[in-house]
């Protein structure tokens, strides 16, 4: 298994098999995913493509269908393709392009994009014959995939990885869900972190936090994954009621969620904002930062708290416990469990702690530094 963006040294075979990105010669790399919805994986697309552009490569984004959700995510220099057919027209148009355009890399975002740009791949190498590379990625568990295709991508995944010149996982546990559990091929597995817009965000300060409201701002999509359940339990525990909560999200457990805040007695100190395309202005209106999920194969969100100099209280579900660094750069409680967390946001709120560390660990998660992971992993499948 290789293991990309330890924020500790590298192993020095690591180092010296990575040469320094301006060297790389430009390559066409093609990005492929359903579409820009509102979702952390397709943000990592979009920043992805446009950093990779940035860095001097030829970049082209080709996704099923349009969506506007994360499209100000992608810059002008980012060739933009439609498929606009159903699952069976996409891998054949999909397929089309691979042979037209001979793009070096193609790299799949999410296990629907896995399944089906590897079907693309092995027609365009039937028909025509390619010499593109397929990479594949995982964002999540199977515990929480959606539709059926998505779902196919894990029982598939030890052909799947076998077919392909790597396969990303986004943290170390996702990494070991799919090889441990569904059999992928370890030594083509490698760990890399999601890159990070983190230049968007404001930091605070460092005598700021104390004296802003408290506020507690929470961003993802309220569904069950998220166990935004546990965090209004948590929330009607705190003894202060001058507290308020800012959920930044929408979903199906939104009417479920509103029931369960109005029969604890808090649904007055609860602002429901819906989904936030830029939440960077609730981080810097909030006091803390707080996520509550039941599992996260990474947490963009952490890491966009982190810029904004927020302090963290989150569960111990995956990711967010890397990137936290089990504990040292937030506050790590049981998953499920309210009195824990409640009583971590209460002594968060309390002592607010110097943001500066904060801000620092995030920008080891900037897209820019991140991007050079994925560089340098094209260049040695490229090279092998």
């Amino acid at each position: 298994m290789h293991s990309i963006t330890d924020p500790r040294p590298p192993p020095a075979s690591l180092a010296s098999s990575a040469p320094a990105p301006q060297k790389f010669p430009r390559r066409h790399v093609a990005v492929y995913l359903p579409a820009l919805v509102g979702g952390g994986a397709e943000r990592v697309a979009a920043v992805l493509a446009s950093n990779l552009s940035a860095a001097g490569h030829d970049v082209t984004l080709v996704v099923d269908f349009d969506a506007p959700h994360n499209a100000n995510f992608v810059d002008d220099g980012v060739e933009r393709v439609t498929l606009a057919g159903t699952h069976g027209r996409d891998v054949l148009r999909l397929a089309d392009f691979i042979k037209k355009r001979q793009p070096e890399v193609v790299l799949a975002i999410g296990a629907a994009s896995n399944v089906k740009l590897v079907l693309a791949h092995i027609l365009a190498r039937l028909t025509a014959g390619t010499r593109t590379r397929v990479v594949l990625s995982y964002h999540g568990p199977s515990d929480f995939g959606t539709g059926w295709l998505g779902w196919s991508a894990y029982p598939l995944a030890a052909l799947l990885t076998r077919y392909a010149s790597r396969t990303v996982c986004v943290s170390d546990e996702l990494v070991c869900h799919l090889v441990d559990r569904w059999h992928a091929a370890r030594k083509r597995v490698v760990r890399i972190y999601n890159p990070i817009a983190i230049d968007r965000t404001k930091p605070a300060a460092a005598d700021d936090l104390e004296v802003r409201p408290p506020v507690i701002v929470t961003v993802g999509r309220l569904c069950t994954q998220k166990d935004y359940t546990t965090l209004i339990w948590a929330f009607a525990m705190l003894r202060r009621t001058d507290v308020r909560l800012a959920i930044c999200g929408e979903g199906p457990e939104r009417p479920h969620l509103e029931q369960l805040a109005e029969q604890l007695g808090v649904a007055a100190r609860i602002d429901w904002h819906g989904y936030v395309r830029e939440p960077w202005s609730a981080y810097a209106a909030a006091r803390c930062f707080v996520l509550s999920s039941r599992s996260e194969s990474f947490g963009n969100v952490v890491v966009e708290a982190l810029a904004s100099g927020l302090p963290v209280v989150s569960t111990a579900c995956g990711g967010p416990s890397e990137i936290l660094d089990g504990g040292r750069y937030g506050r790590l409680v049981p998953i499920g469990d309210a009195c824990a967390l409640s009583l971590g946001i209460a002594l968060t709120l309390d002592l607010p702690g110097d943001p500066s560390p904060r801000v620092a660990r995030a920008r080891q998660f900037a897209a820019p530094e991140i991007s050079k992971n994925y560089i340098a992993m094209f260049e040695d499948v490229l090279s092998s």
